[in-house]
């Protein structure tokens, strides 16, 4: 049977005659664990080009629980047919799901001040009131953000004169290093963590500047709101990896 499904989408579409055969398969853990690894490298591959070595760690974890967790929900309670895209929706509209999500942040020391901003969101993303959750889930992007060091830089320096007691003719060439220094009393220090709020702050950045400041109001979809509460669900995964 491990032949005759390459993705998700195909998987489930076997589901529709096979259940009783599959699911004696599923049963067994050593064939679980061959099947999920095999569709989620598959639903990954296209993906893996630009990713981030770190982010692509969080997120086969993340898909990996999203693949079990569909293919459990079409044996046991319902015929469904989704790809990749469908069942990320699908997962983080689960009611035990984002209950999860808020329980590991309750307990999550980095992000207890922002506990109830971000619950509050959760809620809001799972009664599918985006115009609530998108910019509520990018406000506190935003301050985390702001809690944390920037990333380490090696800037290029070429330029002539306006230092201090240097003549006009004065030419200096070289490189500066900037260091990310530790924020004081910042609980967010886990390496893991601040390289995925280093990239949750390179994709979201132009999102959050326009959503934020009013300029954009076209943000109020699903698509939009899951990106976030995905993103979010890697930061806790990050905060709990070594």
């Amino acid at each position: 049977m491990n032949k005759d499904f390459n993705n998700l989408k195909s998987l489930l579409s076997i589901l529709k005659n096979k259940k009783e055969t599959f699911s004696y398969i599923w049963k067994n853990k050593h064939n679980k664990d061959e099947i999920i690894n095999k569709i989620t490298e598959n639903e990954l591959a296209p993906l893996n080009v630009n990713l981030p070595a770190k982010w692509k760690e969080i997120f086969k974890l993340i898909i990996r629980e999203i693949i079990e967790y569909t293919i459990d929900y079409a044996l046991t309670r319902e015929e469904v047919v989704f790809n990749l895209g469908e069942a990320i929706k699908f997962y983080f509209q689960q009611s035990e799901i984002i209950t999860k999500l808020q329980e590991e942040i309750s307990h999550n020391f980095p992000l207890k001040p922002r506990k109830q901003f971000l619950i509050d969101a959760l809620n809001a993303h799972k009664r599918k009131e985006f115009t609530l959750s998108v910019p509520a889930l990018l406000l506190q992007i935003e301050g985390i953000i702001k809690e944390i060091p920037p990333p380490p830089r090696v800037v290029a320096v070429n330029s002539s004169g306006g230092y201090p007691n240097s003549s006009p003719n004065t030419h200096i060439t070289g490189v500066y290093i900037t260091l990310s220094i530790p924020v004081k009393n910042n609980p967010i220090l886990n390496k893991n963590a601040l390289e995925i709020i280093y990239y949750i702050d390179e994709i979201t950045k132009e999102k959050r500047q326009k959503i934020l400041s009013g300029e954009t109001i076209s943000y109020a979809t699903i698509e939009e709101s899951t990106e976030l509460v995905l993103l979010f669900a890697g930061l806790l995964k990050s905060l709990t990896t070594t």
